[in-house]
């Protein structure tokens, strides 16, 4: 692993420059930075003082390489709209970590040995908060087209008043080229869109012409297109943008001129125009892609294989095209340009180049059957597990994907005689998931196997974490009390999960006696609190003397929280006498919050005869109205309640 200096500056250079990498590559980079910079030790040693900052610069250099990062919404990630109230900006992320980094590598340049700790700090107060906020925009524009204006731009750039730009023109085909080929249909939709709706200017004269009976839009467009072939054979991010026109006659002249270029993205556009609403358009189209059909063009085919699949599944789709593709791709020559694919492919090109190697000779397909079984996509491994060979299944039962591991047992499974318990099953029985356990646990019982010796003669200290957490909830759906003790003995295991499980299978198996572990639980934070809670209130031990004495043992105003969230649901007029002897003793904050709480429980339900408390609730409850710190509103309820 390079050292973390050395990955600063990479993770700078990239934000900076960019380089051809895609925002798939950008995320990665910032996850992994953030991680490996918050496992550094919490220390304030750094000397000097902070230079100038370069974010002016900063911001402007980012904007020109990374120009689909814009507004969006920092609880969804999605592109900021008029309905969102908070406005996140991509740009100003990115600026904001690369001067922090920027300010790392100077001090770590003058020889600061606190240069790191300096690093750690300000992604605890600054960057690392960047970071968050950035990586759900990153990925949902992995999955969502650029918008209307990132396209318009950068059109009106390359073809500024009807005239090309080179420059503008090179951007373009830049950002083209790293559009995931399964979007690539809903930015020619975009742009028609745009188009149609004049987002941007046409060359030449263009516009509403009065005819015989009625007006006419006159388009100069396919003339302009067809009298610049050779300008516009050299941009062939402009012909692709123009081949999504909604001039049907100006998306011929531009299929015409994709036809002449040798590169993948005029490859893209054929595929998506092959599926024309016009019918010469749509012809032209697939006669070039006809002619594609060559080793030379193999590479083309392997980068949009999700495009094939579109092509053959569309309502105006084509079944020839595409089964001459993938027998192209079978060849040597196609096998290369599907392995040079992969590396950088997404998930609908991986599962699109995986149909290809499911029709290969056994010998092969098994090869590369292999090679996807490891694949990063989820579906694409449960897509192997589904056409691998049965010999081949057996690694995929440690696969970190539920999903994937059920299909393998299953397949397995039905693959075994009837009466034989493989080892494989034995140990799905410990499997972390209950799909799966429930799945082998129903299998091991039509074979026989004694269910609750098997977990019993299990050694749970011997099995690997996700093991030993299925053995402990096995143990629980089980309800095996003769390894209770043994359960219980995991309480203090350090991984949290662990500890999560073992709660709720004592809580499950004998709650009565694990009362004191269950109300450490609830003071617990995450899955361990609520899980402890539930199953205090399941076995009806969540009481309110015994929230009274949790409230006593609190140390923090979160698990002050909690448990006022947990009193909210005794009684009514219970829980409201202590929410509000809570109340006194509560910061002003948490103070506001319960008395809201509060006037929740005794609003919501009248003040009716029936509805009136009696005895010792109303004892608690006059009590607490003549208390001070009450808001009017609460006291006013009080008091039509008790009268």
């Amino acid at each position: 692993m390079p050292a973390l200096a050395d990955t600063v500056q990479d993770v700078l250079h990239l934000i900076l420059h960019r380089d051809g990498a895609s925002l798939q590559d950008l995320e990665g980079a910032l996850a992994r930075l953030l991680k490996r910079t918050l496992r550094l030790p919490s220390r304030i040693d750094w000397t000097g003082e902070d230079g100038p900052s370069r974010y002016t610069l900063f911001r402007e250099q980012i904007g020109l390489h990374w120009p689909e990062l814009g507004f969006y919404d920092p609880r969804t990630g999605r592109r900021w709209t008029e309905q969102v109230d908070e406005i996140g900006d991509g740009v100003d992320d990115l600026a904001d970590i690369a001067v922090d980094l920027d300010r790392t590598l100077h001090r770590l340049q003058a020889g600061d040995p606190g240069a790191l700790s300096f690093l750690r700090f300000t992604a605890v107060t600054h960057w690392g908060a960047h970071v968050r906020d950035l990586l759900p925009h990153l990925r949902a524009l992995r999955r969502h087209p650029p918008s209307a204006e990132v396209l318009g731009e950068l059109l009106n750039a390359a073809l500024p008043e009807g005239r090309l730009h080179q420059e503008g023109a090179e951007r373009l085909l830049t950002f083209l080229n790293r559009v995931p080929p399964p979007l690539m249909p809903r930015v020619d939709e975009t742009w028609r869109q745009t188009s149609r709706y004049g987002g941007y200017g046409e060359p030449g004269p263009a516009g509403w012409h009065q005819g015989d009976a009625e007006w006419h839009w006159r388009s100069n467009l396919p003339g302009w297109v067809d009298a610049h072939p050779d300008a516009l054979l050299a941009a062939p991010g402009v012909v692709a943008a123009l081949a999504g026109h909604a001039d049907g006659y100006a998306r011929k002249v531009a299929v015409g001129l994709l036809a002449r270029m040798d590169h993948p993205l005029a490859t893209a556009m054929l595929l998506i125009r092959a599926q024309d609403w016009v019918s010469a358009v749509r012809a032209a189209a697939r006669n070039a892609l006809q002619a594609r059909l060559t080793e030379a063009h193999a590479p083309h085919w392997a980068h949009h294989a999700a495009l094939i699949d579109r092509l053959e599944a569309g309502e105006r789709g084509d079944s020839v095209i595409p089964q001459a593709a993938r027998a192209l791709l079978r060849t040597p020559a196609g096998l290369a340009a599907v392995e040079a694919a992969l590396p950088r492919a997404d998930e609908a090109t991986r599962l699109a180049l995986l149909r290809v190697v499911d029709a290969l000779p056994e010998d092969h397909r098994a090869v590369w059957l292999g090679t996807f079984s490891g694949d990063p996509h989820t579906q694409v491994r449960r897509r192997v597990a589904r056409l691998a060979a049965v010999h081949q299944l057996s690694p995929l039962l440690s696969d970190p994907d539920a999903g994937v591991r059920e299909v393998a047992l299953r397949r397995l499974l039905d693959a075994s005689p009837g009466t034989d318990v493989p080892a494989f099953l034995l140990h799905a029985l410990v499997d972390p998931r209950a799909g799966v356990r429930a799945l082998a646990q129903f299998e091991a019982r039509q074979r026989g196997v004694d269910l609750d010796a098997a977990y019993l003669d299990a050694t749970e200290h011997a099995l690997p974490l996700p093991a030993l957490r299925g053995w402990v909830a096995g143990v629980r759906e089980r309800a095996i009390r003769a390894a209770e003790s043994r359960v219980e003995a995991l309480v203090t295991h350090p991984n949290v999960r662990i500890r999560a499980e073992v709660l709720r299978t004592l809580g499950a198996l004998a709650p009565h006696r694990h009362v004191g572990l269950l109300e450490q639980g609830v003071l617990a934070s995450g899955a361990q609190a609520r899980i402890a809670a539930a199953a205090l209130r399941a076995a009806n031990l969540l009481t309110g003397e015994r929230l009274d004495a949790l409230w006593a043992r609190t140390t923090t105003e979160r698990q002050q929280r909690r448990l006022v969230v947990l009193a909210a649901d005794l009684p009514r007029f219970d829980g409201a006498v202590l929410l509000l002897r809570w109340q006194a003793q509560a910061s002003e904050a948490l103070r506001e919050w319960i008395q809201a709480r509060v006037t929740v429980l005794l609003d919501g339900y009248g003040v009716r005869y029936y509805t009136r408390p009696q005895g010792a609730q109303r004892k608690g409850l006059e009590q607490a109205a003549r208390g001070d710190g009450l808001r009017p509103s609460l006291s006013s309820l009080l008091r039509d309640l008790l009268t």
